[in-house]
């Protein structure tokens, strides 16, 4: 059960970090972590299928790892015998989509009607379709434009994080998912709004709604909570890290604020 899995987890949270509030909490998450047998990663050719490179079994650091990993499958596939020329209009390094925000300054939240993407007729670069995130329109055209395809909201999420605010892309807060859904239909020729994939949460939640309810709240509370015992010895610990005393040199500048 989620409460078998979350009591041994909350508690070591607020144990190392005494004021951790779980109604900071948007949801619950759980997934697969790629672990090997062997304890290191697998980046190697097929025993049996030479032509073959495994990369598997990565784990953390995986995305800082990325790139030497890549060059070490690019030496084996030519250890396999690949023979291809570079590419000589490849351009390694990839503008960002994200453009970095000042508050508010240049943006526009535009009215929720369900219906219009943009009601009030700001530019794209204007238009915020995530209000937690400030995601603009500009920045999804943008990733939708990209080299690789897109048909899901869940693929603008993972590049431009518009969805992964504190509200979790609820459509009674500013309908942030069905707005990026209305872009990447007309981004994409022929993909109907309806078809635009949304988010799989029953494969990625320890929950069964999306959003978390005043219960799920109250719960997560009552798990965060240590056992009386563990609670005194945690008081403990943090009463003989604090000094005991306070110099005077300490107490007049306290003073003098």
């Amino acid at each position: 059960s989620k409460q078998q899995v979350l009591s041994p987890i909350l508690p070591a949270c607020r144990s190392l970090v005494p004021d951790f509030e779980t109604d900071d909490a948007f949801h619950s998450f759980s997934g697969a972590r790629a672990k090997s047998s062997r304890g290191d990663w697998i980046i190697e050719r097929c025993a049996t299928e030479p032509d073959l490179i495994h990369a598997a079994g990565i784990d953390s650091p995986g995305i800082a790892g990325s790139p030497a990993i890549a060059l070490e499958v690019v030496r084996l596939l030519g250890e396999a015998g690949l023979d291809a020329p570079a590419d000589p209009a490849f351009n390694p390094s990839r503008a960002a989509v994200v453009v970095p925000k000042r508050g508010d300054e240049g943006l526009v939240y535009t009215p929720d009607d369900k219906e219009s993407l943009n009601a009030l007729g700001v530019s794209a670069a204007e238009n915020v379709v995530c209000k937690c995130e400030k995601v603009t329109e500009a920045e999804v055209v943008d990733a939708c434009r990209r080299s690789l395809p897109i048909d899901s909201t869940q693929a603008i999420r993972k590049r431009t994080r518009a969805g992964m605010g504190g509200c979790q892309g609820k459509p009674w807060n500013y309908g942030c998912e069905c707005r990026v859904a209305q872009i990447i239909a007309r981004e994409t020729e022929g993909l109907p709004v309806a078809e635009v994939g949304r988010r799989p949460w029953s494969a990625t939640s320890q929950f069964p709604r999306r959003w978390l309810s005043d219960g799920d709240k109250e719960n997560l509370k009552a798990w965060s909570q240590p056992p009386p015992a563990e609670a005194d010895e945690t008081a403990r610990k943090l009463e003989e890290a604090l000094p005991l005393e306070v110099s005077p040199v300490e107490a007049a500048e306290a003073e003098a604020e």
